[in-house]
Order: structure tokens, then sequence, then C-alpha cells
């Protein structure tokens, strides 16, 4: 049984191989060289899947809105917001 969430993120995601057993346990023990990528270079990720039998994704980026930790309307007030400018 799963509960309902919501993420927006900027950046990349990546499909994680199930068959890589290796990869998995990587994921899991937060020593996937991506993860490490990311913490080196001061970017958040987020790993997760969707529903049982989808792909197991990585996010590498930052985070704008999680599970409701802010509001729609308080998105453009984000930090992360903040370092871009309309062209």
């Amino acid at each position: 049984m799963g509960a309902d969430a919501f993420i927006a993120f900027v950046g990349i995601k990546r499909v994680i191989d199930l068959g890589a057993d290796s990869e998995l346990i990587e994921l899991q023990e937060r020593t996937h060289p991506l993860i490490r990528a990311a913490r080196k270079n001061g970017l958040q990720f987020y790993d997760g899947r969707l529903t049982d039998g989808e792909d197991i994704f990585l996010f590498i980026g930052r985070t704008i809105l999680r599970d409701g930790q802010t509001t729609l309307d308080a998105a453009p007030k984000s930090p992360i917001f903040q370092q871009f400018r309309p062209r």
C-alpha cells in the first residue's frame, strides 16, 4: 500500500537498472557514484519508484517542493527560483 506524494525537482533523472544488483545496493547504501558526485557538488538527490513494477529512478539536482513542505504559491519565493531570471 502506497501513499500519495508530490515532488518537484530541477535536475536530471536517471533510471536505475533493476538487473544490476550492485547498483541497487549502492543506491540503498547511499554509495552510488552519482550520489557521491551530487554530494560533492552540493546537489540534492531523491530516489524511489512510483509503483511496484515501475523503474527505480534517481533525481539529481534541487528539490523545489516535496510532500507539502511548501505550497505552490510559495514556490516562486523558493531560493532555487531566485537563481532563474526570465528571458
